[in-house]
């Protein structure tokens, strides 16, 4: 299984990815269901609104991408630590920093602004689809 996660427009960005693999028969989850995201949020806090999913949905040996243009949202953090070390899930981080986190197997750090940044992770996305799906 495949997960995928981010906020604001990459959590838009991890909706378009899933429906991508879904749509070729590859099994894919976005993290961004508002309903789940709210009730995690409103019940243990918006920084573990992904590791609470990967939590009841991960198993060892799946994938977890994560967006971040930033790099420094905490709740991206705090679902990657989990995923990696207490799930044993391969950790995938496209993202704007320039810093490598040590608990991500492969990390794609993109350059220029936060648009330009989403511009790229929209174009490593639709890479990594025609990868998985050929």
């Amino acid at each position: 299984m495949i997960f995928i996660c981010g906020n604001g427009g990459s959590a838009t960005q991890a909706d378009h990815f899933a429906g991508e693999l879904i749509g070729d028969g590859i099994p894919c989850i976005a993290l961004t269901n508002s309903a789940v995201i709210t009730a995690i949020a409103n019940d243990y806090g918006y920084e573990y609104v992904f590791s609470r999913q990967l939590e009841a949905l991960g198993n060892p040996g799946d994938m977890v991408i994560f967006l971040t243009t930033s790099g420094t949202s905490q709740n991206i953090m705090i679902a990657a630590l989990y995923a990696k070390w207490t799930k044993r899930m391969t950790t995938v981080l496209i993202t704007g920093r320039k810093v490598v986190p040590k608990n991500m197997d492969v990390v794609i750090s993109l350059p220029g602004n936060t648009q330009e940044i989403q511009e790229y992770t929209l174009m490593v996305l639709h890479r990594l689809w025609k990868g998985i799906v050929e």
